[in-house]
């Protein structure tokens, strides 16, 4: 893989990818939020920010941002300001929306590099023994504007609401680029602790050709 600042974005992005994000609008005037940090066994640490707000009834306005640091002290920003609206009627039990965003990318001692965000995303609700959930896929390529360098990215989730304070998600997350695959595995448990408004995550990241380099998870959601 080539080691530019671009391609160094695609570990950061793969592991902030907000299970709940995808197909699903946000209603007009509403706004979720959400704040993440990981930790793996070689001390590479990872943090995140989201925000969407429901603009219209078909359209999302939504915020981006993520910090790491690897284990050498290199430092990597990145933020990308997106919208993603419906397609379709919304009607049935297959939703779709569609999604295109600007932002840039920067590491430490090089010049910021921008890049434009498209994407694809398809959920649907499910049942199982009587229990709520949902699953999702939502693909996305980052092209970046000074180059011909992208990443193509699919990340496919499965949601099972256990009850009213207990929630449970598979995530697996796929990037590619310039002949490089790579693939992550992160099991999280969902908790929303009673008269608090927030719902709070804990998981864990495995990289599948890394296995020993698997870490730890907590994140903090919001619906307001």
């Amino acid at each position: 893989m080539k080691t530019s600042i671009f391609s160094a974005v695609i570990a950061l992005q793969l592991l902030v990818t907000e299970a709940i994000a995808g197909a699903w609008l946000r209603e007009k005037g509403t706004s979720f939020s959400s704040f993440s940090l990981s930790t793996s066994l070689f001390r590479e640490t990872r943090s995140s920010g989201y925000l969407e707000f429901g603009l219209t009834e078909n359209s999302t306005l939504g915020l981006d941002t993520g910090l790491s640091q690897n284990a050498n002290g290199e430092k990597l920003a990145y933020g990308t300001l997106f919208m993603r609206r419906a397609l379709g009627s919304g009607a049935g039990p297959n939703q779709w929306a569609y999604e295109v965003g600007l932002g840039a990318t920067y590491r430490g001692g090089v010049d910021a590099q921008p890049h434009v965000k498209t994407g694809l995303s398809w959920g649907r609700g499910i049942q199982f023994r009587g229990k709520g959930g949902w699953i999702a896929a939502d693909a996305a390529a980052l092209w970046a504007i000074s180059d011909d360098e992208h990443v193509s990215k699919i990340d496919t989730t499965l949601g099972l609401n256990f009850n009213n304070r207990f929630s449970g998600i598979l995530q697996l997350n796929f990037a590619y680029q310039e002949g490089e695959t790579f693939k992550y595995f992160e099991p999280s448990i969902v908790f929303n602790p009673p008269n608090t408004g927030l719902k709070i995550q804990f998981g864990l990241i495995t990289p599948l050709d890394e296995p020993e380099n698997s870490g730890v998870k907590l994140g903090l959601w919001r619906e307001f």
